[in-house]
């Protein structure tokens, strides 16, 4: 007898239910929303690196209309392969590559940047053109060219 009553005390102990049909419903529709939220996240990654690439652009505009401004009240402009020197009112304002940003120095004084994430930077000037070239680190180039109204030389 005394084995007969352990055996029922061990079985009402042990639930053997199982999943219901209930609890199963439930795990799947959070499973599905889960799933149903994943793409979104993903959405918002990739279209981060677009919103990069489009600010680069308006960052470039911003940086040309700038320069353009500059070169119209230069009195002299020396251009070497890598740098731009601007003589205005007694000053020199150099332009050049710093880390991976376009910089403005006036004098050889403070650190203006200019535009960001950028692999390379060249200046050239060829035939009365100005030209500027930037590679970004998206691989995207920018390229400008203009003629500088200068009162003096460019060499």
């Amino acid at each position: 007898m005394d084995s007969i009553t352990s055996k029922s005390k061990n079985a009402g102990k042990l639930n053997e239910k199982g999943f219901t049909i209930l609890e199963m419903l439930f795990s799947f529709t959070l499973f599905l929303l889960i799933v149903g939220f994943l793409p979104l996240g993903l959405r918002t990654v990739v279209e981060f690196n677009q919103f990069e690439k489009r600010m680069q652009r308006l960052e470039w505009e911003v940086f040309i209309s700038q320069v353009k401004k500059e070169m119209r009240m230069a009195e002299q402009i020396t251009v070497q392969n890598d740098r731009i020197f601007v003589y205005r009112n007694n000053e020199k304002i150099l332009y050049e590559k710093y880390g991976s940003s376009l910089r403005r120095r006036v004098d050889l004084k403070g650190h203006e940047i200019l535009i960001q994430n950028i692999k390379s930077v060249g200046f050239s000037y060829q035939a009365g053109q100005l030209a500027i070239t930037i590679i970004d680190l998206f691989g995207q180039e920018y390229i400008t060219q203009f003629t500088p109204l200068i009162r003096g030389n460019v060499s």
